[in-house]
C-alpha cells in the first residue's frame, strides 16, 4: 500500500468498497509499505477495492444478558434521561452477534453506527465501517428507540457517497413499548451511505413508529415485520 508512514501491526483492514466488499482481517506485520494479515482473504481484492485501517472491533458474541436500567432512561418527557444503551456498537465494528439478550429500561436497546472524520490532510473521509452484524432472537422492553443503525459524521465530511453501514440483519426481535421509535435507519448530520440491511420477523408492539428510515439508506429489506 502506496504512502504508509506507520506502523499498523494488531491494526484492522476493511475493504469498504468494490471487489471483496465487507471482508475484514487482522494487520499481523508492517514491513515499509507491505503488510502481512492474520489470513487469507476469501475474495482477493482488486484494483477497484477501498480499503481502510482502524482500530475496530471484530467478531464479538454478546449472548444471554439481563441489561435492566432505570425508569428515567426512557421515561417520555423526561428531561434527566440518560445516554444508555443494551448494546452500542459506536463505530467500527464487524462480523458480531448479538443473541438472546433481554434488555429493558434503557434510553436505546440496541444500536450501532458508522463515525466518519474529516481528514484535512488527506483531503478524505476516515470511515469507521460497520459491517455485517447479526442482532437476533432478542427483547427489548421499554426504552425509547428499540433497535437501529445510524452514520455519525465530526467536522467537515466530503464524499459524502461513502458507505458507511452494509449488512445487518436484525431478526426475530421483540420490541415492546418504544416510546419513540421501534426500528430507526438514520443518518446524523451527513449523508454516508447505509445499505443492504435486513430487518426479518421481528415483532413490534405498543410502538408509536414501528419504522422510520431517512437520509441515503438504500436497499433495507423488511421481510414480516
Amino acid at each position: 500500500l502506496a504512502g504508509l508512514d506507520r506502523d499498523f501491526t494488531d491494526y484492522r483492514m476493511v475493504i469498504v468498497e468494490g471487489t471483496g466488499l465487507g471482508q475484514s482481517r487482522q494487520v499481523s506485520g508492517t514491513f515499509g509499505e507491505v503488510l502481512t494479515l492474520d489470513q487469507d482473504w476469501k475474495v482477493i481484492p482488486d484494483s477497484s477495492s477501498v480499503v481502510m485501517i482502524g482500530s475496530y472491533g471484530a467478531h464479538f458474541l454478546i449472548y444471554g444478558n439481563n441489561l435492566d436500567g432505570t425508569a428515567r432512561t426512557y421515561a417520555p418527557g423526561s428531561s434527566n434521561y440518560t445516554a444508555t444503551a443494551g448494546v452500542n456498537f459506536y463505530g467500527g465494528f464487524q462480523n458480531s452477534i448479538v443473541v438472546s439478550n433481554n434488555i429493558q429500561e434503557v434510553r436505546t436497546g440496541m444500536f450501532e453506527f458508522s463515525l466518519a472524520e474529516h481528514t484535512v490532510e488527506a483531503g478524505k473521509n476516515t470511515i469507521q465501517p460497520t459491517m455485517f452484524n447479526t442482532f437476533m432472537n432478542n427483547r427489548i422492553t421499554n426504552t425509547r428507540i428499540g433497535i437501529g443503525s445510524a452514520s455519525l459524521t465530526f467536522k467537515d465530511p466530503v464524499n459524502q457517497d461513502d458507505l458507511a453501514i452494509t449488512g445487518t440483519v436484525w431478526r426475530n426481535n421483540r420490541i415492546e413499548g418504544a416510546r419513540e421509535i421501534a426500528m430507526a435507519v438514520a443518518q446524523t448530520e451527513t449523508e454516508f451511505r447505509i445499505e443492504n440491511c435486513v430487518f426479518d420477523k421481528n415483532l413490534v408492539l405498543n410502538s408509536p413508529v414501528e419504522v422510520d428510515v431517512s437520509g441515503p439508506a438504500e436497499n433495507q429489506i423488511f421481510i414480516d415485520p
